[in-house]
């Protein structure tokens, strides 16, 4: 339209947009312009509060029989699981679930984008062979909650794409691993910590790696005893210069002495002020060098005990106060996973803000439109269905059409503020119709009279 009247007439952009503003079909044509805001973001506070689980489609680059590729990641931690499936039927896709909850423990919600039929099918499997098993299945088809796990699909397949290409291989069967370890292992800017961190309160190790030991003489190790000489030759070194220095320091307070003696036998004066603050130093210096030491003493002493003898929790704590290092670590476990929910709570009030700056309040007896999906209207039908605001409770709208109102509630991102007044409350008529219905009755076609296919062709 631009283009055309730019030949004949000299009307700016602006006055051409504004015009369009007072067009019905062309408001109806609009695309859905905020489809990433969210209005109630969730926030687990427990590890295997919340599980999540997606399947990633490799039809089009199997290794062997393996075609699919599925993704179960904690909602808390972000901590994640791959496993490469066959098939993506439900049978297989809880036999793999299984093996994962017999180590970390089942989730209290599992939630699946795939829909609500296919998630109630796959506990139904699990139950068969777990009886005491009960898991609540979460929302389908939830933005929401589900963004993160989309947002995890695209960084695994980048980094098993790139696993491929480093060693030139197909076998993504096997990369998946690898790349769940280190998916693991990287920094996660929510939580701000790795997932691995955030579930075992430890920095992932790739291997051994004991103490700071210089790389060469780790070379030389080959077996636990080297090891164990390698340890005690650092250990007496460390402790054979602290000694050192604690002498170093004795000998120049004896000479700070031995100085004040001489000058009171010659009549020299008083030691200054300054000097005995130097004096106080040196003594408090070595004070704090001799209880280092102790420390290090009395931690080599319990490290050695505790390796030679089994630990339980709460038998080897100190009577009279403090923790043994098993119990030190839960609760260092515990403030990662505290620290990962606070994280989740600051990512969730920003993208709110965010949400209320882009979509103000909408009032009631404003005109909206509610864009329809491709499952509940035909081709030729509008994208969008003008309707009017006729309620407002909890954050949440009802609309009603010219069809009538509307059964379903909806929130501020699903629905577009139109810019002119097309329809009022009093149009809209005393009865309640579902949005398929709705489309029905305004279509020229008589709407969606097929079900819409998904398949896809079998092999040939």
């Amino acid at each position: 339209m631009i283009h055309n009247l730019k030949t004949k007439y000299d009307v700016g952009r602006y006055a051409i947009e504004k015009f369009l503003e007072t067009c019905e079909v062309c408001q109806k044509k609009k695309n859905k312009s905020h489809a990433n805001l969210t209005i109630k973001p969730i926030i687990s506070t427990n590890f295997n509060s919340r599980g999540q689980v997606d399947l990633m489609d490799f039809q089009s680059c199997p290794d062997n029989e393996y075609r699919w590729l599925l993704n179960y990641q904690d909602h808390l931690t972000k901590f994640l699981f791959l496993r490469p499936l066959k098939t993506k039927t439900a049978n297989e896709v809880a036999n793999e679930l299984l093996k994962i909850f017999l180590e970390i423990g089942a989730p209290s919600i599992l939630q699946s984008d795939s829909g609500r039929e296919f998630t109630a099918s796959v506990i139904s499997e699990m139950v068969k062979i777990w009886p005491s098993l009960k898991i609540l299945h979460g929302r389908p088809r939830h933005p929401q909650s589900q963004g993160s796990i989309e947002r995890s699909n695209q960084d695994v397949e980048n980094m098993l794409r790139a696993w491929m290409h480093d060693h030139s291989s197909k076998n993504w069967s096997l990369g998946c691993y690898f790349v769940q370890f280190q998916k693991n292992s990287s920094y996660h800017k929510v939580i701000g910590r790795s997932p691995y961190k955030a579930l075992f309160g430890v920095d992932p190790k790739a291997g051994f790696s004991p103490m700071n030991l210089p790389r060469d003489l780790l070379d030389e190790v080959e077996n636990e005893d080297d090891l164990r000489m390698l340890e005690e030759e650092h250990m007496e070194n460390n402790n054979l210069q602290k000694e050192l220095q604690s002498d170093v320091v004795i000998g120049d307070l004896n000479n700070m002495i031995l100085m004040e003696e001489m000058e009171e036998q010659h009549g020299m004066g008083e030691v200054v002020d300054g000097h005995k603050d130097v004096v106080e130093g040196v003594i408090d210096s070595i004070a704090e060098n001799q209880e280092e030491i102790e420390t290090v003493v009395f931690t080599n002493e319990n490290t050695e005990k505790m390796s030679t003898q089994e630990i339980n929790l709460c038998i080897t704590c100190p009577k009279g106060g403090g923790k043994c290092i098993l119990c030190q670590n839960s609760t260092i476990i515990e403030e990662n996973r505290q620290d990962a929910s606070r994280g989740q709570k600051r990512a969730a009030e920003k993208m709110l803000a965010n949400t209320t700056k882009k979509l103000p309040p909408i009032k009631i007896g404003a005109c909206v439109l509610l864009p329809i999906d491709k499952i509940d209207r035909g081709p030729s039908d509008m994208q969008n269905l003008m309707c009017v605001v006729t309620d407002y409770k909890n954050g949440v709208y009802q609309i009603g059409c010219v069809a009538g109102r509307i059964k379903s509630w909806f929130n501020r991102p699903d629905l577009m503020e139109a810019k002119q007044a097309f329809l009022q409350v009093d149009d809209v008529p005393e009865i309640f119709v579902s949005v398929r219905e709705a489309v029905h009755s305004l279509s020229l076609f008589g709407g969606q009279g097929y079900f819409k296919c998904s398949c896809k062709p079998a092999k040939k």
